[in-house]
């Protein structure tokens, strides 16, 4: 068994050789480019019973990329891609509204198109896509959003309904 000298002994050095560590990976980020910000505590305390209770405790965290050599007053400094980061999900989330809102009301008012009713499924999902690459596709298909609510009969149109 260890005594209690030797146990603080060897406990002092395992907070040295952490210690040690820390300044190297700090060293090593800071020629990588990185910025390392530290928080350390250590405290020793004398227990009631004569012995000692000591603890270590270390927290760090390294902003590698733009800015991390040039803090903000804050001590941080966002990258400059940071603004993507909202920017795309925002753009993705916007994009699947619009979407889902073609396709349910281009699904809600395909009888007030010339097209087959079995098609109404594959045109409503694909909706996009014929919008882009079909003239008559965008032109019956703004025809039917315009009509939304309004009572047009089906097959009223000058193709009579045969796609």
């Amino acid at each position: 068994t260890l005594s209690s000298s030797e146990v603080d002994r060897q406990m002092d050095e395992l907070f040295r050789e952490s210690a040690r560590l820390q300044s190297d990976l700090e060293r090593q980020s800071r020629e990588a480019g990185g910025r390392t910000y530290r928080k350390e505590n250590s405290s020793e305390e004398r227990l009631r019973d004569g012995g000692f209770r000591k603890s270590f405790y270390s927290e760090s965290v390294t902003i590698y990329g733009p800015g991390a050599s040039s803090p903000t007053t804050t001590g941080y400094h966002a990258p400059v891609g940071s603004a993507l980061a909202f920017v795309i999900p925002a753009a993705c989330w916007a994009a699947t509204v619009a979407y889902a809102a073609g396709t349910a009301a281009f699904y809600a008012t395909f009888d007030k198109t010339a097209f087959k009713w079995s098609n109404r499924v594959a045109f409503a999902l694909l909706w996009p896509v014929l919008f882009i690459a079909n003239e008559r596709f965008r032109g019956e298909f703004r025809k039917a959003i315009q009509l939304r609510g309004n009572e047009a009969p089906r097959g009223s149109e000058p193709d009579g309904g045969e796609d």
